[in-house]
């Protein structure tokens, strides 16, 4: 985990970021249209409060034909869910999904069964075969990547980006939640792949601006490598971490 300390940007002085070590990746696929994801959304938010836990929500938009449209759901969200379905050989995409370090995936509707996959797969980046790294540096998020060794079987490590809404509260007025307040944390707002190992260490500087794009609230950002197939499909996750944006 990356914490900020040191003055805020509005000073336009460089702040200082301590880096701490993220075990986990855990992402969830969700929809607000979607009657069993509440639950889902309670166990990634207990998860989010482990300091090496790092949990995001990707809102799909597949179930938005029922009435609701989530307020979070996008095309992009809905083909990483896709590009994973193919990683595992699934025959369907369903809601609520989770993804663990990029390497087992399951119903995440369970708290004990979550982290006991957690503890059988253990850190990642425990090998050291990956390091990541990233700091705020004035209106700038500056991120540095590298890797020991090559991955096998013809797959390539990528450094993705990804921004979230620390936590959002939506009123459904339609669809299978009709009526429910959905309590919601780190709904993920972008994603992109910023760049692919070349076999050179990536030097990456991105201002601010492009990743809250007018965001309100508390939002923060995460930096991950991932292995991935030729073909688009996702692998492991080898190193991440994540920034605080709205210091």
């Amino acid at each position: 985990m990356l914490t900020l300390t040191g003055p805020g940007r509005a000073e336009g002085i460089d702040q200082t970021i301590a880096s701490t070590k993220v075990d986990h990746v855990v992402e969830l696929f969700t929809s607000q249209g979607c009657s069993s994801c509440p639950q889902a959304e309670t166990v990634l938010s207990k998860l989010s409060e482990e300091a090496d836990v790092l949990a995001l929500a990707y809102h799909v938009d597949y179930w938005d034909y029922i009435g609701w449209r989530d307020t979070y759901g996008s095309s992009q969200n809905t083909a990483r869910q896709q590009a994973y379905g193919k990683r595992f050989n699934l025959s369907t995409l369903f809601t609520p999904q989770m993804v663990i370090d990029g390497q087992q995936q399951m119903v995440g509707a369970e708290y004990e069964s979550v982290a006991e996959v957690l503890d059988d797969l253990g850190p990642i980046g425990s090998g050291g075969s990956a390091s990541l790294s990233a700091r705020i540096a004035g209106d700038n998020l500056k991120i540095r990547a590298s890797m020991k060794e090559p991955v096998d079987n013809g797959s390539l490590p990528v450094l993705i980006v990804v921004t979230y809404d620390k936590s959002s509260k939506t009123q459904i007025t339609q669809g299978e939640n009709l009526g429910e307040t959905l309590t919601e944390t780190n709904p993920v707002r972008d994603w992109r792949i910023l760049s692919a190992w070349s076999g050179e260490p990536m030097k990456i500087s991105l201002p601010i601006s492009t990743l809250t794009n007018g965001a309100s609230g508390e939002n923060g950002c995460a930096v991950f490598i991932q292995v991935m197939s030729r073909t688009g499909e996702p692998g492991p996750i080898l190193s991440a971490a994540r920034v605080d944006l709205d210091q």
